[in-house]
């Protein structure tokens, strides 16, 4: 099998996470051009759901105003198997835009839950990352939490509050929740992530804001125990079981917990990597990622997230597209790992060209 040469890079996308996604997708573009040996197609999605094929250059993906630009030429995504590739428009016709494998840095919905995965699998593309089953479970908290208690893995008690119920009993469903989580806790979104949509409850005053904010992104969402644990994170690469978990990272928020702010904007958190955890304990949360990185059928990458309260370990999620940003854990905890951010990326596409 020959090796990759075309990587198409998919950023932006329609969620919540838009920015995040841009930030993510800039960082792996300067990291594939500096592996030397890719050609590196960049495709990114408005808010609004188009599909671009631009020249940009990172800083104005960064800044987001790649969109703007004179050249850039819409882009049609097709599950025809024949085509192997994408249509870009260009005048009165369409010229196909071949990959040999896509890298879809998307955060979130739209992109990190299944559906992008589910086109590249019909159209018989490679891709960078976990397949549709993995992603879609993992974007989805409570179904994800479902399959995780079945193997096993233990977690924070937690429960889960649907809009139509909650708007037909709002009161009985605030007390069912301080009755069986309590307080402190948090209240999140089923199906976002970095941080969009959390709160950290510490009183019944302020649940039913918590939960119509967590509404406002999501039709179902999680109220979990607060742990007064430690916030611990490792990162995960391969597939079919040749699975490599990074050293640990332990995250100390300069604010109530590591919100939106603390992950993108480096505001006052602290990152210790590698995190000083007791070899048993290590060998805990490294077995626990393993198992639940396994028992969605992971594919490429994840990091992990666990909460440490002594001996005992609770995973909190895995997330199959983490931020990919310079400030970000799940490269950083590699590289501290010894695997460089271009021998990450690179190793990525490889097990996608290969797995795909």
């Amino acid at each position: 099998m020959t090796a990759p040469r075309t990587v198409l890079v998919l950023f932006g996308g329609q969620s919540s996470e838009h920015r995040i996604s841009c930030l993510s997708g800039a960082f792996v573009i300067e990291t594939l051009l500096a592996a030397g040996h890719f050609d590196v197609l960049k495709v990114g999605i408005t808010r609004d759901g188009i599909w671009l094929l631009t020249d940009a250059d990172t800083d104005q993906i960064r800044a987001e105003s790649w969109q703007q630009l004179p050249g850039n030429r819409r882009v049609l995504a097709t599950p025809d198997a024949s085509v192997h590739g994408f249509y870009a428009v260009a005048d009165d016709r369409l010229e196909t835009v071949a990959a040999d494998v896509v890298f879809p840095v998307l955060h979130g919905k739209f992109g990190e839950d299944g559906t992008v995965q589910g086109l590249f699998d019909l159209a018989g593309i490679p891709y960078v990352g976990c397949g549709t089953l993995a992603s879609a479970l993992a974007m989805d908290k409570d179904i994800a939490k479902r399959v995780f208690a079945t193997a096993g893995i233990t977690q924070v008690d937690y429960m889960t509050i649907r809009r139509f119920e909650y708007e037909k009993n709002p009161e009985g469903m605030r007390r069912e929740a301080g009755q069986r989580i309590g307080y402190p806790c948090f209240v999140k979104p089923a199906n976002a992530g970095s941080s969009i949509g959390v709160t950290k409850v510490k009183s019944a005053d302020h649940l039913d804001r918590a939960i119509l904010d967590a509404l406002a992104h999501d039709a179902k969402v999680l109220v979990e125990k607060a742990s007064a644990g430690r916030e611990i994170e490792v990162s995960v690469l391969g597939a079919d079981g040749e699975i490599t978990v990074s050293v640990p990272g332990e995250i100390l928020p300069g604010k109530e917990f590591y919100d939106y702010e603390a992950k993108y904007d480096d505001v006052g958190s602290d990152l210790l990597i590698p995190a000083p955890l007791e070899q048993n304990v290590y060998d805990k949360v490294a077995d626990m990622a393993r198992r639940a990185f396994c028992v969605v059928e992971g594919k490429g990458l994840c990091r992990a997230d666990f909460f440490v309260e002594g001996n005992r370990v609770y995973l909190n999620e895995i997330n199959t597209m983490p931020g990919f940003t310079d400030i970000s854990m799940f490269a950083r905890l590699f590289e501290a790992s010894g695997i460089s951010n271009v021998d990450l990326v690179h190793r990525l596409v490889d097990i996608a060209w290969q797995k795909g």
